[in-house]
Protein backbone atom coordinates (compact mmCIF):
# COMPACT_ATOMS: atom_id res chain seq x y z
CA UNK A 1 0.00 0.00 0.00
CA UNK A 2 1.36 3.42 -0.88
CA UNK A 3 1.98 5.94 1.90
CA UNK A 4 -0.70 8.20 0.41
CA UNK A 5 -3.28 5.44 0.77
CA UNK A 6 -2.50 4.55 4.39
CA UNK A 7 -5.56 2.94 5.94
CA UNK A 8 -6.22 0.82 8.99
CA UNK A 9 -7.99 -1.69 6.74
CA UNK A 10 -4.64 -3.54 6.56
CA UNK A 11 -4.84 -4.24 10.28
CA UNK A 12 -8.48 -5.20 10.08
CA UNK A 13 -7.69 -7.72 7.32
CA UNK A 14 -5.50 -9.66 9.74
CA UNK A 15 -8.76 -10.87 11.31
CA UNK A 16 -9.34 -13.05 8.24
CA UNK A 17 -5.89 -14.61 8.60
CA UNK A 18 -6.53 -15.25 12.28
CA UNK A 19 -9.87 -16.90 11.48
CA UNK A 20 -8.07 -19.25 9.07
CA UNK A 21 -5.50 -20.16 11.73
CA UNK A 22 -8.26 -21.04 14.18
CA UNK A 23 -10.04 -23.09 11.52
CA UNK A 24 -6.80 -25.02 10.87
CA UNK A 25 -6.70 -25.83 14.59
CA UNK A 26 -10.29 -27.06 14.43
CA UNK A 27 -9.54 -29.22 11.38
CA UNK A 28 -6.76 -30.95 13.32
CA UNK A 29 -9.07 -31.35 16.30
CA UNK A 30 -11.74 -32.88 14.09
CA UNK A 31 -9.16 -35.37 12.82
CA UNK A 32 -8.31 -36.10 16.49
CA UNK A 33 -4.72 -35.09 15.83
CA UNK A 34 -4.40 -33.52 19.25
CA UNK A 35 -0.72 -32.72 18.95
CA UNK A 36 -1.32 -30.81 15.72
CA UNK A 37 -4.49 -29.18 17.11
CA UNK A 38 -2.47 -28.00 20.10
CA UNK A 39 0.37 -26.66 17.93
CA UNK A 40 -2.06 -24.85 15.65
CA UNK A 41 -3.93 -23.39 18.60
CA UNK A 42 -0.64 -22.18 20.02
CA UNK A 43 0.23 -20.49 16.72
CA UNK A 44 -3.19 -18.86 16.61
CA UNK A 45 -2.95 -17.69 20.22
CA UNK A 46 0.49 -16.16 19.68
CA UNK A 47 -0.67 -14.27 16.59
CA UNK A 48 -3.93 -13.17 18.21
CA UNK A 49 -2.24 -11.95 21.39
CA UNK A 50 0.23 -9.94 19.33
CA UNK A 51 -2.66 -8.47 17.33
CA UNK A 52 -4.65 -7.56 20.45
CA UNK A 53 -1.57 -6.08 22.14
CA UNK A 54 -0.99 -3.86 19.11
CA UNK A 55 -4.60 -2.68 19.20
CA UNK A 56 -4.50 -2.04 22.94
CA UNK A 57 -1.09 -0.34 23.03
CA UNK A 58 -1.18 1.66 19.81
CA UNK A 59 -4.70 1.96 18.40
CA UNK A 60 -6.89 2.35 21.47
CA UNK A 61 -5.07 5.55 22.54
CA UNK A 62 -5.98 7.04 19.15
CA UNK A 63 -9.55 5.73 19.45
CA UNK A 64 -9.94 7.33 22.88
CA UNK A 65 -9.25 10.75 21.33
CA UNK A 66 -12.47 10.41 19.32
CA UNK A 67 -14.52 10.77 22.49
CA UNK A 68 -17.82 9.00 22.98
CA UNK A 69 -18.72 6.60 20.17
CA UNK A 70 -22.33 5.38 20.52
CA UNK A 71 -22.28 1.62 20.89
CA UNK A 72 -18.50 1.55 21.08
CA UNK A 73 -17.02 2.49 24.44
CA UNK A 74 -13.41 1.40 24.69
CA UNK A 75 -14.35 -1.01 27.50
CA UNK A 76 -16.32 -3.09 24.99
CA UNK A 77 -13.18 -3.77 22.97
CA UNK A 78 -10.87 -4.40 25.90
CA UNK A 79 -13.54 -6.48 27.65
CA UNK A 80 -14.01 -8.65 24.58
CA UNK A 81 -10.24 -9.09 24.36
CA UNK A 82 -10.21 -10.25 27.98
CA UNK A 83 -13.05 -12.74 27.35
CA UNK A 84 -11.23 -14.06 24.28
CA UNK A 85 -8.08 -14.63 26.35
CA UNK A 86 -10.14 -16.50 28.96
CA UNK A 87 -11.67 -18.77 26.32
CA UNK A 88 -8.24 -19.52 24.85
CA UNK A 89 -6.82 -20.50 28.22
CA UNK A 90 -9.74 -22.90 28.69
CA UNK A 91 -9.13 -24.38 25.22
CA UNK A 92 -5.45 -24.90 25.97
CA UNK A 93 -6.41 -26.68 29.19
CA UNK A 94 -9.04 -28.81 27.45
CA UNK A 95 -6.60 -29.94 24.76
CA UNK A 96 -3.94 -30.70 27.35
CA UNK A 97 -6.53 -32.72 29.25
CA UNK A 98 -7.51 -34.59 26.09
CA UNK A 99 -3.88 -35.32 25.30
CA UNK A 100 -2.92 -36.49 28.77
CA UNK A 101 -6.13 -38.37 29.54
CA UNK A 102 -6.84 -40.07 26.25
CA UNK A 103 -9.80 -42.31 26.80
CA UNK A 104 -9.92 -45.79 25.34
CA UNK A 105 -13.67 -45.33 25.50
CA UNK A 106 -14.25 -43.71 22.10
CA UNK A 107 -17.65 -42.43 23.13
CA UNK A 108 -16.36 -40.67 26.25
CA UNK A 109 -13.41 -39.21 24.37
CA UNK A 110 -15.67 -38.11 21.52
CA UNK A 111 -18.00 -36.36 23.93
CA UNK A 112 -15.09 -34.39 25.40
CA UNK A 113 -14.06 -33.33 21.90
CA UNK A 114 -17.64 -32.32 21.12
CA UNK A 115 -17.77 -30.27 24.33
CA UNK A 116 -14.62 -28.47 23.21
CA UNK A 117 -16.14 -27.79 19.79
CA UNK A 118 -19.24 -26.41 21.52
CA UNK A 119 -17.10 -24.03 23.59
CA UNK A 120 -15.17 -23.05 20.49
CA UNK A 121 -18.46 -22.24 18.73
CA UNK A 122 -19.31 -19.80 21.53
CA UNK A 123 -15.83 -18.32 21.20
CA UNK A 124 -16.20 -17.92 17.44
CA UNK A 125 -19.49 -16.10 17.98
CA UNK A 126 -17.76 -13.69 20.36
CA UNK A 127 -14.93 -13.16 17.86
CA UNK A 128 -17.37 -12.55 15.01
CA UNK A 129 -19.28 -9.99 17.08
CA UNK A 130 -16.00 -8.35 18.11
CA UNK A 131 -14.79 -8.10 14.52
CA UNK A 132 -18.11 -6.61 13.44
CA UNK A 133 -17.90 -4.02 16.22
CA UNK A 134 -14.36 -3.16 15.21
CA UNK A 135 -15.30 -2.96 11.53
CA UNK A 136 -18.35 -0.81 12.14
CA UNK A 137 -17.08 1.43 14.93
CA UNK A 138 -13.44 1.07 15.91
CA UNK A 139 -11.64 1.24 12.59
CA UNK A 140 -13.87 3.94 11.05
CA UNK A 141 -13.33 6.08 14.18
CA UNK A 142 -9.57 5.52 13.89
CA UNK A 143 -9.64 6.58 10.26
CA UNK A 144 -11.21 9.89 11.21
CA UNK A 145 -9.14 10.47 14.36
CA UNK A 146 -5.64 9.66 13.12
CA UNK A 147 -3.66 12.04 10.99
CA UNK A 148 -2.14 10.77 7.78
CA UNK A 149 1.28 10.73 9.44
CA UNK A 150 -0.04 8.77 12.44
CA UNK A 151 -1.65 6.21 10.13
CA UNK A 152 1.58 5.83 8.23
CA UNK A 153 3.64 5.40 11.43
CA UNK A 154 1.17 2.99 13.00
CA UNK A 155 1.00 0.86 9.86
CA UNK A 156 4.78 0.75 9.62
CA UNK A 157 4.93 -0.34 13.26
CA UNK A 158 2.21 -2.93 12.65
CA UNK A 159 4.18 -4.46 9.79
CA UNK A 160 7.45 -4.41 11.78
CA UNK A 161 5.82 -6.13 14.76
CA UNK A 162 4.15 -8.65 12.50
CA UNK A 163 7.51 -9.68 11.07
CA UNK A 164 9.10 -10.10 14.49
Amino acid sequence: MTPDAATFREIELEHEELNELFLAHQEALLALDLQLADARLDNYVQRLLRHMAFEEEHLIPVYVRVGTVPGGPVEFFTGEHARMREFLERFRGAIEDLRSNFSADASAHGRRVIALFDAEAAYKSLVEHHHMREGNLFFPALESAATHEEKKQLLERFHRERRS
